[in-house]
């Protein structure tokens, strides 16, 4: 087992004996539905925002990615998605379905996919080791979801409304997250 899987198990408090071969798939189908458990329960802390609300997903998504690796993090976000797509009511508000695909938080939701990678991406790679790094990392991750979701809200809205609404209400909110991620996630990795 690699150095940085047996530390991203310990992250989570399993040790090299729980993974044995034959209890992989297991192991790893256990983390993504924990994962999917933690985005959909941080769905639900929202303040309503109009047409897009805060909620705790994105620190949530971007914590598990930066604490266990981009590929399970992907492999969370991607699941919670279909499970949210497919209409267990897992989104903000409980809500759920294939319509979501078209609301204004569309881009948002699928924008979850890049912020897992990249925030997951640089953590493997070293730059969740100390807070300016991580704080960094988490920064770049961050930009994508701004990046996605305020692109298809402009897209189906206009750039006006994109920036108003689907980004100036968030900066505050997400410098916030930003911080709270690069003080506990680098003491995870020293563990």
């Amino acid at each position: 087992m690699s150095e940085k899987t047996m530390r991203s198990n310990m992250i989570i408090g399993w040790g090299e004996s729980h993974c044995k071969a034959s209890n992989r798939w297991l192991f790893e189908t256990m983390v993504v539905a924990l994962g999917v458990l933690l985005i959909a329960v941080a769905a639900q802390i929202t303040i309503p925002l109009q047409p897009v609300p805060v909620t705790l997903q994105d620190v949530t998504i971007l914590f598990l990615a930066m604490s266990v690796g981009h590929k399970r993090g992907v492999a969370m976000v991607v699941s919670y998605l279909a499970l949210g797509f497919a209409g267990a009511p897992v989104f903000a508000g409980l809500s759920a379905g294939p319509a979501l695909l078209f609301a204004p938080t569309a881009g948002y939701l699928l924008g979850f996919i890049p912020l897992a990678y990249l925030g997951g991406f640089l953590a493997d790679r070293g730059w969740a080791s100390n807070i300016f790094t991580c704080f960094a990392a988490g920064l770049l991750a961050t930009l994508m979801l701004f990046i996605a979701g305020a692109g298809y809200l402009g897209l189906i809205s206009s750039w006006h409304t994109a920036f108003v609404y689907g980004v100036l209400p968030f900066v505050g909110a997400s410098m916030i997250k930003l911080i709270a991620v690069s003080l506990v996630v680098p003491a995870l990795w020293k563990k």
